[in-house]
């Protein structure tokens, strides 16, 4: 299959090259949160759960996913406990930011 060329496709790629892409990003929204703890940690978080974790991200996916990684080490995602409401106001702390 060929490449389908589109005139002035090269010096719009160059150009992106030189100059560089925006991209905004958004941050994930709670239902989109609580997909992520269900595929990736393979539990169902209870909404409390999901709303303070939205809180305290803003949805940031890297923040939420140190976040999460923290709070499985303490066995906060295990069984029931990501049904109840966590502090994570107290775990966010914990994770280490590095400017």
């Amino acid at each position: 299959m060929r490449a389908l060329i589109v005139p002035g496709s090269e010096a719009v790629r160059r150009e992106a090259e030189r100059e560089g892409v925006e991209f905004p990003l958004r941050g994930l929204d709670e239902n989109e949160i609580g997909e992520l703890i269900e595929r990736a940690w393979g539990v169902s978080a209870a909404d409390a759960l999901v709303t303070s974790l939205h809180n305290v991200t803003d949805g940031n996916p890297f923040f939420l996913s140190e976040i999460l990684r923290q709070m499985a080490a303490d066995g906060q995602l295990a069984g029931d406990g990501a049904k109840a409401p966590v502090d994570v106001r107290r775990t966010a702390p914990q994770i280490a930011i590095v400017p």
